[in-house]
């Protein structure tokens, strides 16, 4: 779900947007509908969890960049590696690997229950809010907006964000994100 605009928007902190359940997911669904860029709420994940799949992600990019460079591993200024290829599965494989890893390592709280949603299928899948953890995660995101790092961590995130379209414009990935929303009828 985290590919899907709104979705991301509302649960992962990609806007800044209300707290309140129905005005918060009502306000993201808008910024998608508008295509407005987001702004970072820095209390939310989004900045962490991206950050945290782009570096298992293009793990093994790196390494081949920086040996083709003669580096035993990339600097802060070397260019990043050409984009890669990121199927649905690696997607989800890498948000999911980087979502549990940073709540047991205390980087993001456990997450808080905030509804619930049926699939197609008839499956029921609890919505959770997930939030950095103040201490940790809090740190490590002021981390990748200081000034040595801030023009890596937006152009990692532009990459995130590249990929993160592309996995949403994919048929299959469509085809399912349509079976979750319910019709709205204003």
């Amino acid at each position: 779900m985290a590919v899907d605009e709104a979705k991301a928007n509302y649960f992962f902190g990609r806007t800044d947007v209300p707290k309140d359940a129905k005005e918060g997911k009502l306000q993201a669904g808008l910024d998608a509908a508008r295509g407005t860029n987001p702004e970072r709420d820095r209390t939310l994940p989004w900045t962490l969890l991206m950050a945290g799949m782009f570096s298992l992600l293009y793990k093994e990019a790196e390494k081949e960049e920086a040996r083709r460079a003669g580096r035993k591993k990339r600097g802060p200024r070397d260019p990043f590696p050409k984009p890669i290829r990121i199927t649905p599965q690696e997607w989800a494989k890498a948000f999911n690997f980087i979502t549990t890893s940073y709540i047991n390592n205390e980087f993001m709280k456990k997450p808080d229950k905030v509804g619930e949603e049926k699939l197609a299928n008839g499956r029921t899948v609890a919505l959770l809010m997930i939030v950095q953890d103040a201490g940790k995660g809090a740190a490590k995101t002021r981390d990748y907006f200081s000034p040595e790092r801030f023009n890596e961590t937006k152009a990692r995130l532009a990459r995130m964000e590249m990929h993160r379209k592309e996995i949403a414009n994919d048929p299959q990935v469509k085809k399912y994100l349509a079976s979750l929303r319910n019709p709205a009828i204003n």
